[in-house]
């Protein structure tokens, strides 16, 4: 190979090794773009994500708060302890009614 003919081959691989070099920068420029921009948009995605919960957490809250204090709650609470008494005495009726029945067995029991 002539001095002419290597010159040319050593400038052509320069060339080429300068082309591959900038092939490579701007490859991993590319690279470290996208992720950034992956991690931002996670980033943003869970920034959303937090901001909901904590709406929804307040809402519910004030929803609770509401709810327990409001007079259709406090009717209701009423109905209830309405319904818990007349149970009660619904039960000592019935028992009442069973120790008739037990005494007019016991009663019959020693007729015959």
């Amino acid at each position: 190979m002539n001095d002419e003919t290597k010159k040319d081959f050593l400038e052509e691989a320069e060339k080429e090794k300068k082309t591959l070099e900038e092939s490579y920068q701007e490859s991993k420029r590319q690279t470290e773009e996208r992720r950034s921009n992956d991690y931002s948009k996670l980033l943003e995605m869970w920034r959303e994500e937090k901001k909901k919960r904590q709406e929804a957490e307040g809402e519910l809250t004030i929803i609770k708060g509401i709810g327990n204090s409001s007079p259709e709650m406090s009717n209701l609470k009423k109905e209830i302890d309405i319904l818990k008494e007349d149970l009660r005495i619904k039960d000592l009726e019935i028992g009442n009614m069973m120790n008739k029945i037990n005494k007019l067995k016991e009663q019959n029991g020693k007729k015959t």
